[in-house]
């Protein structure tokens, strides 16, 4: 899933997802890192939290994520996917 993709499917205001629903009040990239979830590549899983590696490419899109070189998510009982601090 791209930016582009997303901002097309999700209201977003100043990076962050204002749309109801699974993403909401999340940064923009949550919907990319659930999607890489999805297709089994989270660098780490360990049954609660889901770890991933940020790689020049997705810094290309999400210019945001520079300076960091993991970002961590939980999904929640209710459905969220929540960014946890690193």
């Amino acid at each position: 899933m791209t930016r582009r993709e997303i901002e097309d499917t999700y209201e977003v205001r100043d990076g962050i997802i204002q749309s109801l629903g699974k993403f909401e009040a999340e940064a923009v990239y949550a919907p990319y890192f659930y999607a890489v979830y999805l297709d089994g590549c989270a660098d780490d899983d360990d049954g609660e939290v889901l770890t991933f590696t940020v790689e020049p490419e997705d810094i290309e899109q999400f210019p945001e994520l520079a300076g960091r070189t993991q970002v961590k998510f939980y999904e929640g009982d209710q459905g969220f996917f929540t960014e946890l601090d690193c």
